[in-house]
C-alpha cells in the first residue's frame, strides 16, 4: 500500500510533470499547471483519464474547447489529440490505462 500526496506543488517552476505511481495496468502522473501554463497538442499511447484536483483548465479536444474545474474529469481513447491550458493555478491527475 502507498499513499500519494497530490498537494505538494510549486507553481513558480512552470508546467511540471511528475510520475507518481506505475504498475502493469496504470501509470499515475501529477501535472502542475500554473495559470497560463500550456501543454501543447499531443496524444497519449494509452486510454487516459484527466482529473482536475484543484484549479481550472482549458481542455481542447477534437476541435472543441472545454473548461474543466476542480473535481471534474474527462476520459479519452488512445491517440486522441488534446491540449491543456491553466486558467488558474491547477493540479491535474493524469491516469494512463495500459490494459
Amino acid at each position: 500500500m502507498q499513499v500519494l500526496d497530490w498537494s505538494k506543488v510549486d507553481f513558480t517552476q512552470g508546467v511540471k510533470i511528475t510520475p507518481m505511481k506505475e504498475n502493469q495496468s496504470v501509470k499515475e502522473i501529477l501535472i502542475t499547471l500554473p495559470k497560463e501554463g500550456v501543454l501543447s497538442e499531443h496524444k497519449a499511447p494509452y486510454n487516459i483519464g484527466v482529473q482536475v484536483l484543484s484549479g481550472e483548465i482549458e481542455f481542447g479536444v477534437q476541435g472543441e474547447v472545454l473548461v474543466l474545474k476542480a473535481l471534474e474529469n474527462i476520459y479519452l481513447d488512445t491517440g486522441v489529440l488534446h491540449h491543456l491550458k491553466g486558467l488558474k493555478d491547477s493540479i491535474v491527475r493524469l491516469s494512463l490505462y495500459k490494459v
